[in-house]
């Protein structure tokens, strides 16, 4: 998959050696293959345009957010590789390609954004969800999906361990996509815990630690009335 917007490239000349300076104009221009810096969100503005994924929609945004940078690590300068063709002033930039892992199993990231363009919201989400974890919650199967604004301390943590580890995780900054939801919970039909945190400790926690007010989240209603524990 190759990309052109979001990348910042650089390009190696070597003048003196080719005898630019003696013709008066540069031909040596090499693109450099490590891209200089990436802009994630427009990097996934330009995914999201090649497979008509429509970024309106922050629900698909998140699922196009987590195949790309949690199944391929998309948003790291290290996983593109700057593309150019040379004609007669040079190599000029035609792009950024994703250099896929070819060690974990994953199919073709084409695969997978073409099946989240394809599936309804619902099913995108389980999708995403299985796909990460290779296991989906049963309390997820057949739950609907939609987004809301949470106070954080609505938002119950199974794991406090982890939560606490991602605080204190002073490496992670993530750059989030504009639009897109922070997390995943999941409602209790007996309403004791309001909210069941499901995925997105780290950027909830990050969150948590650097802003106020409601955390924009993906919620998780199950149409049937049963008592399921975590």
């Amino acid at each position: 998959m190759t990309v052109r917007d979001g990348i910042e490239y650089s390009t190696t000349h070597s003048c003196e050696t080719h005898g630019c300076k003696d013709e008066g104009i540069c031909r040596c221009g090499v693109i450099d293959p490590t891209p200089r810096e990436i802009d994630y969100p427009t990097v996934l503005q330009d995914i999201a345009g090649q497979f008509d994924i429509p970024l309106g929609d922050p629900i698909r945004l998140y699922c196009l957010d987590r195949i790309v940078r949690r199944m391929y690590s998309g948003h790291l300068i290290s996983c593109w590789e700057c593309m150019g063709e040379s004609d007669y002033y040079g190599q000029n930039f035609t792009g950024a390609q994703l250099r896929e892992p070819t060690d974990n199993g994953l199919q073709d990231i084409e695969v997978h954004l073409a099946m989240l363009r394809d599936l309804n919201q619902d099913e995108a989400v389980r999708y995403v969800l299985k796909l990460e974890y290779q296991h989906l919650l049963p309390q997820l199967v057949h739950s609907y999906f939609h987004t809301e604004y949470l106070d954080p301390k609505s938002i119950h943590l199974p794991n406090e361990r982890q939560f606490a580890l991602a605080k204190a995780d002073t490496d992670y900054k993530e750059q989030k996509p504009l639009e897109a939801p922070l997390c995943i919970v999941r409602s209790t039909p007996d309403n004791k815990l309001p909210y069941v945190l499901v995925d997105g400790y780290h950027r909830l926690a990050q969150f948590v630690l650097e802003k106020s007010g409601c955390v924009h989240a993906i919620v998780a209603k199950s149409p049937e009335v049963i008592d399921l524990k975590f």
